[in-house]
């Protein structure tokens, strides 16, 4: 779903329209939340512990929970770009504190002027967020209904039309 949503282009094959919307179409916000949540809670438990901390460290887990609000709020497959997943929370407090939000972007202009491998001090109002939120998602994850589509006939389909598009060339 990422790779479909990228907004990285380098070249397009004919095909990958096909794909893209017919990936779309298959699109499960359980397994997205626990991906994302996943990913988020795997990254705080293995990297965002000590008091000193890779401001990169903290985008493996921003990113992901930020998905995971999309998901709730649009029920779709969210951006890839983090300032769309954050700016949608821009004057939303009930969603965000504002401290919270205030310090993301704090983050995101550290993180611009600074080496990815230098260690920096713990950011406590980020740190607390994604405990709250991971908490939070975990929650919302494991009651979410299975969505998964279990016809595969679109998916079979696309996938025998594009290789016989390759093989004709």
């Amino acid at each position: 779903m990422e790779w479909a949503n990228s907004p990285i282009i380098y070249r397009e094959a004919p095909e990958w329209k096909q794909i893209r919307y017919t990936a779309m179409q298959y699109f499960s916000e359980k397994s997205a939340l626990c991906h994302y949540y996943g990913t988020a809670n795997n990254t705080l438990q293995s990297y965002l512990t000590g008091n000193r901390i890779r401001y990169k460290k903290y985008f493996y887990a921003l990113r992901p929970l930020l998905c995971c609000r999309w998901i709730e709020r649009y029920h779709d497959a969210p951006p890839m770009e983090f300032e769309k997943l954050l700016a949608l929370f821009d004057g939303a407090e009930e969603d965000l504190k504002e401290t919270q939000l205030s310090e993301i972007w704090n983050l995101l202009s550290r993180k611009a002027v600074t080496e990815e491998k230098d260690l920096n001090p713990q950011m406590p109002v980020i740190i607390d967020f994604i405990r709250e939120e991971c908490r939070r998602q975990k929650e919302i994850s494991d009651a979410a209904a299975d969505d998964h589509k279990r016809d595969f006939t679109a998916l079979n389909e696309c996938f025998r039309n594009v290789l016989d598009g390759i093989t004709r060339r």
